[in-house]
């Protein structure tokens, strides 16, 4: 008699911790931006402030396929305007393997982080541009966190603002202005580059804005 009490009480218990009613544990919510789902589109426009005659649109899209650069696992999206991109989330930090604002050859970048208002982090890599390696010092900023914003008739909430300062040996700036915008769940939206200097010889003023984009499930 006690042993079967003694079954009956260890059956309880067991059943009491696998009672369907408990609720499940809530997973951690994940931002996400920069979308990477096969199939997913982003169109731009490029505006060239200093020769309007160079503008031109393009669009990115998520195309399912992966690719290992640096020992990292990014995400391939094709450039209808250029050569494919690359990107890669991992927990808060975001990457890209890409031209720098299209002054630079491929050069991987902790382009974003998921963090407060305020946060900084700096990368040193080197390089090209018009053909010369530099070492170069890129210092973000996440400089501010607007409530809406409309960018061609496209309404967005809780813009992230990224400044960036470049420090490159050798390079003397007459002007540099460099600021990127992102969205939750849609990803960049809105670049500005204003970036200047005799040697090399750079001169660019440009501002690319999201058109229309699809995430897809």
């Amino acid at each position: 008699m006690k042993k079967l009490f003694a079954l009956s009480l260890i059956a309880a218990v067991f059943m009491s911790g696998c009672d369907d009613d408990d609720p499940a544990p809530t997973p951690p919510h994940v931002n996400n931006y920069q979308p990477t789902t096969t199939n997913s589109t982003w169109t731009y426009k490029v505006e060239n402030k200093n020769n309007p005659s160079a503008n031109f649109n393009f669009t990115l899209k998520a195309i399912g396929k992966d690719t290992a650069i640096n020992s990292k696992t990014y995400k391939v999206f094709t450039n209808t305007s250029g050569p494919n991109e690359y990107y890669l989330q991992s927990a808060s930090d975001y990457y890209q393997f890409a031209g720098f604002a299209g002054l630079t050859s491929n050069v991987e970048l902790n382009y974003f982080k998921d963090a407060a208002v305020g946060t900084k982090w700096t990368e040193n890599k080197t390089v090209t541009v018009s053909g010369l390696p530099l070492a170069t010092v890129f210092n973000y900023e996440i400089t501010e966190k607007t409530a809406t914003m409309t960018i061609n008739g496209l309404n967005f909430t809780n813009v992230l603002k990224v400044h960036v300062t470049l420090a490159v040996t050798g390079v003397t700036f007459t002007n540099q202005d460099l600021n990127f915008y992102y969205v939750e769940g849609v990803g960049r939206v809105k670049t500005q580059i204003k970036l200047a200097a005799a040697f090399p010889a750079i001169n660019s003023d440009t501002e690319t804005t999201i058109t229309a984009y699809t995430i897809a499930p």
